[in-house]
């Protein structure tokens, strides 16, 4: 009886390194000495950086209603972008006193220029509302927060928010820090107060001191001027800042012009919204100063 011995060929990268084994650990070593210095000098960061290919545009319409938003001015919005190469979506939104449209960029597209180009195209409309604020156009940002302060102490809202706005100043000095804010505080507003009495004295109403005092403080396009050199942008800045510049306020002119101010038949002061927003630290009120990483 005899026996047949049957030999079995083995191929591939397996059996080629279980026959060179010397070969087949030099290899590893290599590999693993070679990823390790690759993986040294592979970039890392706690906050990368990364676009998110949209351009956003704001425009404010105070006091106007979401439908006469939508009417005025988003209607006008994307009826000016959606014709722009490279743009993959439009999507819009009419709220109380603003409008915001988002425009999508497809892939690959340079979103600098298509930026430029809604911004162009956004500067030639002239159909919007008088009472609109400039259009803000601008490409769209990540916003990720890196560190919150807390500034607090026993004193005054007012001086504790100056501190607040000085340190929120001075960190946006650092090249290195984008942007800050500020959280946990009201935000300002003048407070004007009429009794019935004084509105009767001077036959007057209160909606014709409001009328008044949204007259006074506009800011408004006026249109433009062609000239030779190129057109002439015209726009009325009237805006008030400050209680004492409402205080001034004429709100009623006789013929003989004899003028009654504001502060003759109202208590005009700088104070802060009345909201529930607050915030406090230790038991003492604070502001909270947050820094964004924007990118």
């Amino acid at each position: 009886m005899s026996e047949k011995n049957t030999e079995k060929n083995f191929h591939g990268p397996v059996a080629w390194m279980a026959g060179n084994s010397v070969t087949a650990n030099l290899l590893m070593i290599v590999f693993l000495v070679g990823g390790l210095l690759a993986g040294l000098r592979i970039k890392q960061e706690v906050f990368p950086e990364f676009s998110m290919d949209m351009v956003n545009i704001t425009v404010a319409y105070p006091g106007a209603s979401p439908e006469e938003v939508e009417n005025g001015i988003v209607l006008a919005v994307e009826e000016a972008v959606q014709g722009l190469e490279g743009v993959d979506e439009i999507s819009s939104t009419a709220s109380e006193g603003m409008a915001f449209v988002s425009v999508e960029a497809i892939e690959g597209a340079d979103v600098t220029r298509l930026w430029q180009e809604i911004k162009s195209e956004i500067d030639r409309i002239y159909t919007f509302p008088d009472e609109a604020g400039e259009p803000q156009v601008a490409i769209a940002g990540h916003k990720r927060s890196v560190l919150r302060l807390a500034l607090h102490g026993k004193t005054d809202e007012t001086i504790l928010r100056a501190a607040a706005e000085r340190v929120r100043d001075e960190l946006l000095l650092d090249p290195r820090i984008t942007q800050v804010a500020l959280s946990g505080v009201r935000d300002y507003e003048i407070q004007i107060e009429i009794s019935q009495a004084n509105l009767r004295r001077y036959g007057l109403t209160l909606e014709e001191v409001a009328a008044a005092v949204s007259r006074a403080s506009v800011e408004l396009g006026g249109g433009s001027l062609e000239t030779a050199g190129g057109d002439i942008l015209v726009r009325i800045k009237d805006r008030r800042e400050y209680a004492r510049d409402y205080a001034r306020l004429p709100v009623f002119t006789g013929e003989d012009g004899a003028q009654i101010l504001l502060e003759d038949i109202a208590g005009v002061k700088e104070g802060f919204e009345d909201t529930d927003a607050w915030a406090s630290y230790n038991g003492q009120p604070a502001v909270l100063i947050e820094v964004f990483r924007v990118g």
